[in-house]
């Protein structure tokens, strides 16, 4: 599906091209990403170097939010623990930190505001982390018609009918609004199904009541 094709569809709940349609599929698209962390999103950048004194780290463009960084240590020497940083907000960074220029060996990521993450202490030497985001997709405001819609195909008609329910909540259309969040929130709820599940194994009923025994 395209963003004229996705466009069309969400014109069929009574819209016309003077409604501000590519914000509503956005808005949708966005409440999708942030539903689930959706593994075909996940990237990892392994080396991420971080030079001397280098602590406001800027993230990819397309990054969206942080699943974790690893501190890999020494990149000359291949010395230093490959541990997880712990996350610390920055409400909670500014109470409990008294020095935050100290030095050492990371331990610590702040996010600060939507694309940069503080690393604590400041590094003392140059060094290597492993980063696991999840990246953002196109925004939709940005992209023509014929442009294709963000994201996998299977999600394309979630996302339309989610900026059906935003648009109709914004023309005051309540009934029908909650109708389609209903029928959103189950599309949303199918394909985290799909991705939870088990691909490797192949699912066994359990025996708990020990029928097989007798």
């Amino acid at each position: 599906m395209n963003v004229g094709q996705a466009k069309a569809a969400l014109s069929r709940y009574g819209f016309d091209s003077g409604d501000p349609l590519n914000a509503w599929l956005e808005a949708a698209k966005q409440e999708f990403l942030a539903a689930y962390d959706w593994p075909y999103l996940q990237v990892t950048v392994d080396p991420f170097p971080v030079a001397v004194g280098d602590n406001l780290l800027d993230m990819p463009t397309d990054y969206f939010k942080l699943h974790a960084l690893r501190y890999k240590g020494d990149p000359t020497t291949g010395a230093g623990p490959g541990r997880k940083l712990k996350y610390k907000d920055l409400v909670g960074f500014d109470r409990d930190v008294d020095n935050p220029d100290a030095t050492g060996a990371p331990e610590w990521y702040i996010p600060r505001g939507e694309s940069q993450i503080q690393i604590y202490p400041v590094p003392s030497i140059a060094t290597n982390l492993k980063l696991v985001y999840q990246q953002d997709l196109a925004d939709i405001n940005a992209l023509s018609d014929g442009d294709p819609m963000p994201g996998p195909i299977a999600t394309h008609y979630i996302i339309v009918i989610g900026g059906a329910y935003i648009g109709l909540q914004a023309e005051s259309e309540e009934d029908r609004s909650q109708t389609a969040q209903a029928m959103f929130e189950s599309g949303i709820a199918r394909e985290v199904r799909r991705y939870k599940g088990q691909i490797d194994e192949a699912r066994q009923v359990v025996d708990v009541m020990g029928y097989g025994n007798h």
